[in-house]
């Protein structure tokens, strides 16, 4: 499976954009063609280690074509601007191949 990664930074109230993103993004990212599942959690690191990252999601394709279509959609169109228009610091937005043993 090759999939999407957005890692979030921490919001200024963390507790609504999780609520939002899981009542309102989440509903726009499962209408993209090719999707197999998508995956949210909350980041947790020790005091020594503190993360730019809070929270973060992964969308699923279940190959390298299927997430090039995704990524050409209007539906990925409508994802990237709810999140531009949700998201007033920046996310981090990485795209993984599955490697096989």
């Amino acid at each position: 499976m090759n999939k999407i990664i957005v890692m979030y930074p921490p919001q200024a109230d963390q507790e609504q954009f999780e609520s939002r993103f899981l009542a309102e993004h989440v509903p726009l990212a499962r209408k993209l063609p090719g999707l197999v599942k998508i995956e949210s959690a909350r980041i947790k690191t020790g005091p020594e280690t503190p993360s730019p990252a809070a929270f973060m999601a992964e969308l699923y394709f279940k190959d390298k074509d299927s997430l090039k279509a995704a990524l050409k959609s209007p539906e990925m169109g409508a994802c990237a601007a709810d999140m531009q228009a949700h998201v007033p610091t920046g996310s981090w937005v990485y795209i993984s191949d599955e490697i096989r043993d």
